[in-house]
């Protein structure tokens, strides 16, 4: 019973990255093929977030050429490739290095009236806070994030990290209500 589980298991995982390798292959082909700079920028971003689910240094890799590709030809994808960037540092601990990368992304996404951007890199800054162990500012940045999405009528599905997170930070703090 518990061979067969782990072997169903196993499949699943490698199933999975091979069909995540398949999307990336593709894409590269198809971004090889690109003229436009703008379609490039979005299909580099679009293998950065197929790669980060399965080869973090591989996203990093593409999120390097996403933001190195995009200065000055897409300050969209220039943002959300630092958004990613802040997080790649988040994850290994550079705290100095992720806030950087949050902040000029997030100064891009404002200049640039990207609400989604915003509300997204907000969260991010949530979340940076929370690792930090200052739930205050997670929790200021988290109602931020809620307040941009709710004010500009996003997708609903945009509210679900940062209330989860939100209700995560505040129940460490024993406030439940």
């Amino acid at each position: 019973m518990i061979k067969n589980l782990l072997l169903l298991i196993y499949l699943f995982v490698f199933t999975f990255s091979f069909s995540q390798q398949i999307k990336i292959d593709s894409l590269s082909l198809v971004y090889k093929e690109a003229t436009n700079d703008s379609v490039k920028a979005k299909i580099l971003s679009d293998m950065v977030i197929q790669a980060y689910s399965y080869d973090l240094e591989l996203a990093k890799k593409l999120n390097d050429s996403l933001v190195s590709f995009s200065q000055g030809k897409s300050k969209k994808y220039l943002s959300q490739g630092l958004r990613m960037q802040g997080t790649f540092f988040l994850l290994e601990g550079k705290y100095d290095l992720s806030m950087a990368s949050y902040q000029k992304g997030l100064k891009i996404a404002k200049s640039i009236k990207d609400y989604e951007l915003e509300a997204s890199i907000n969260s991010n800054l949530g979340t940076f806070y929370g690792r930090k162990q200052m739930p205050d500012s997670a929790i200021f940045y988290y109602k931020k994030s809620i307040e941009i999405i709710l004010k500009n009528n996003l997708k609903t599905n945009n509210l679900i990290n940062p209330y989860i997170n939100l209700g995560i930070t505040i129940s460490r703090q024993n406030s439940l209500e």
